[in-house]
């Protein structure tokens, strides 16, 4: 061997011992939401992502599915059992697809505030965790639609004239369709990409939704009347496989869960703050607010409580609508 040839072998050996080995495999997450891109929503799922990829040194980075690409959030759970995606941002709907129990924080008038549903997330937040990971899911943030009112394309002042309409309901969600049903409404069962479809072409002409995505998702351009009353807080997780949180390291684990803290508490504040923007341009656009009477929110307001009944044992169990309502009772009695 001659001297140039083991001098260039020596100096190769060199390079190759100087390029550090990464401290471990880059793992994608794969993550699906109805939530379409430029929306709140993805707006902050991207700035998660960038911190993730700044606290694993790129290890882990976050590849999102908007828009409903992966489909309606039943498609979004099959998608999840199946390891096709590793998880994704859900509704409560979807959520309660998981494990139904999550669902005792969305029944119809049970909240009357912002300050009500982030004191039974403290007090029971955890225990939801945990319920959710019996079913093989970890909660890494929990997040929120807001306000749920009822839109239409005609004002509906009273039952009667609700029980009329075509009024959409969200297949596979329980709640509303006990809810429809103890008020006499023959509900037409659609999934969210089906929606605007379905108000374009007149198949329904009332649907539900917060301001914000309302708004987002373009459904306010077929409708003309708000309900002024919400019927609920519509609440959210965005959870990942837990097959897949056991791949990643210890320290990108810890890395992944104090990111999507840090994302669940700017999630929380933007779409609150998100909704009322929306509803000014909800009303610049036409909207009109129809205000119910008393008689007829105390009309609603006693079919729902039926329903909270009737769903204990079935969608949650009696101590969590008990522990619900025991908790709220106490808060509004001042004891914390």
């Amino acid at each position: 061997m001659g001297i140039p040839r083991t001098l260039s072998l020596v100096a190769a050996l060199a390079v190759a011992l100087a390029v550090p080995c990464p401290a471990a495999a880059q793992r994608t997450l794969k993550l699906a939401t109805l939530a379409p891109e430029g929306s709140s929503w993805m707006k902050l799922m991207h700035e998660w992502d960038k911190a993730v990829q700044k606290r694993t040194h790129s290890r882990v980075r976050l590849k999102f599915q908007p828009g409903a690409v992966a489909g309606d959030e039943r498609d979004m759970v099959r998608l999840m059992r199946q390891g096709r995606v590793h998880g994704a941002a859900l509704t409560g709907q979807g959520v309660g697809l998981l494990q139904p129990e999550v669902r005792v924080l969305e029944l119809p008038f049970l909240i009357r505030s912002d300050a009500e549903l982030d004191h039974l997330r403290r007090v029971m937040g955890e225990q939801l965790r945990q319920r959710v990971a019996e079913r093989g899911f970890v909660v890494l943030a929990w997040g929120d639609a807001g306000w749920i009112h009822v839109f239409s394309e005609r004002a509906l002042h009273t039952r009667a004239e609700f029980q009329k309409a075509k009024v959409w309901a969200w297949t596979d969600d329980p709640i509303v369709r006990a809810l429809l049903q103890a008020f006499g409404v023959n509900g037409v069962p659609l999934g969210v990409p089906d929606v605007l479809p379905a108000l374009t072409t007149g198949q329904v002409d009332v649907v539900y939704g917060s301001p914000l995505t309302t708004l987002t998702l373009g459904w306010y351009r077929k409708v003309k009347y708000i309900i002024d009353v919400p019927l609920v807080y519509a609440t959210g997780a965005v959870v990942l496989s837990k097959s897949e949180f056991d791949r990643l390291e210890p320290e990108d684990q810890q890395a992944l869960l104090e990111t999507a803290r840090a994302m669940e508490a700017k999630l929380l504040r933007t779409v609150r703050e998100g909704n009322v923007a929306a509803m000014v341009q909800l009303k610049k656009a036409g909207i009109q607010t129809v205000k119910l009477q008393p008689a007829v929110v105390a009309e609603y307001q006693t079919g729902s409580l039926k329903v909270w009944k009737q769903l204990a044992g079935t969608v949650y169990s009696r101590e969590a609508l008990d522990q619900v309502t025991r908790i709220l009772s106490q808060f509004r009695a001042g004891k914390r």
